[in-house]
């Protein structure tokens, strides 16, 4: 099984799960097919607010679910901004323990104990 074919199936079993909150899910989704993405494009692409991607965009980083990119020219601002793209070494082997210490570190107890009951 190739790298890429991994991390579809990795992919496919996350929205499958229900790990991910909806939000989650819609960003990793838009960074999964939009390689080099960045908070404000995400944002107006996907009509969530700006606060609610950096959250979840945190939280899937954390995870290690996606990785930075480098810098890419913002078509809004022209300025250099921060992009991301999907782990391609990503794989299900402790996946659920990393969602699970990312979450543990969300300032969101409420949403954490949901998602540990779930997890455990």
């Amino acid at each position: 099984m190739s790298i890429t074919e991994t991390s579809f199936n990795a992919f496919q079993s996350l929205k499958d799960s229900g790990m991910l909150n909806e939000y989650e899910l819609k960003v990793l989704d838009y960074i999964k097919s939009h390689p080099n993405a960045y908070d404000l494009k995400i944002s107006k692409d996907t009509n969530i607010s700006i606060n609610n991607i950096c959250g979840r965009r945190n939280a899937l980083m954390k995870a290690k679910i996606i990785l930075k990119a480098g810098k890419t020219i913002s078509e809004y601002t022209n300025l250099p901004v921060q992009s991301y793209e999907f782990n391609p070494m990503i794989n299900l082997n402790g996946l659920e323990e990393r969602l699970r210490i990312a979450r543990h570190q969300s300032v969101k107890k409420g949403r954490q104990k949901k998602l540990l009951t779930f997890i455990l």
